[in-house]
């Protein structure tokens, strides 16, 4: 009988040992998939560094996020919808180095601890210039405008023909009188030049002349007598 109950109170033993482990790996498989973590984008507004949280739920039920540290307060975080995780997001202005610390709560109830991260000012964050840049400006002598062209009307002209033209030659000033509508004049004819002088035929002829006379008088006393 005591064999008997021996074994008994081993399986009663092993039994119960399993449905604790079983019901550890129940709850404990839905707190391990319970996760959120956060990042950081650091922006430059007007001379302002800002560094914008933003939070990220990675499981499939809502919950709230609580931080402090250079601000402080809490925001709903939606659900995991598939693969992407429900997210919202807080913005700092940060001033000096620091962190926002933030912890999670689900609405099934389990708590996420507190984690944290880095805040940094851009250092290099200028406000924008309202000085307007120096323009350089050269002094131009004035002009004085152009008086616009004078427009000059041109009337037809009628040409009439002159009795006379003058044409005027390039080089010495010549001027030609060619008459106009008249006969082309006829120079007279020359002599061909024969070379001797007229003085010796003249004086034949004056001789001839004396001689003939002489006769003629001569011939007319004869018949009177």
């Amino acid at each position: 009988m005591k064999r008997v109950f021996g074994l008994r109170g081993g399986a009663m033993a092993a039994g119960g040992s399993a449905l604790v482990v079983g019901v550890v790996l129940v709850f404990a498989t839905p707190a391990f998939a319970h996760t959120a973590d956060a990042s950081v984008t650091q922006t430059c507004v007007n001379g302002t560094s800002q560094s914008t949280v933003q939070f990220n739920n990675n499981f499939d039920i809502p919950a709230i996020v609580t931080y402090t540290g250079a601000v402080s307060g809490s925001l709903p975080l939606p659900p995991m919808v598939g693969s992407t995780p429900g997210t919202n997001s807080v913005t700092v202005a940060v001033t000096s180095p620091g962190s926002l610390n933030y912890s999670v709560r689900w609405d099934d109830g389990v708590t996420q601890g507190s984690r944290s991260v880095p805040l940094q000012p851009i250092n290099d964050c200028l406000p924008v210039s309202t000085t307007a840049p120096a323009v350089e400006v050269s002094t131009v002598p004035p002009t004085t405008a152009a008086a616009p062209p004078t427009t000059v009307d041109v009337l037809p002209t009628t040409l009439v023909a002159l009795p006379e033209t003058t044409a005027v030659v390039a080089g010495p000033s010549v001027s030609e009188s060619v008459p106009t509508n008249r006969p082309a004049s006829i120079a007279p004819d020359r002599l061909p030049a024969t070379g001797s002088s007229p003085t010796a035929p003249l004086i034949v002829a004056v001789a001839l002349i004396l001689v003939g006379g002489m006769l003629v008088v001569g011939y007319k006393r004869a018949g009177r007598a």
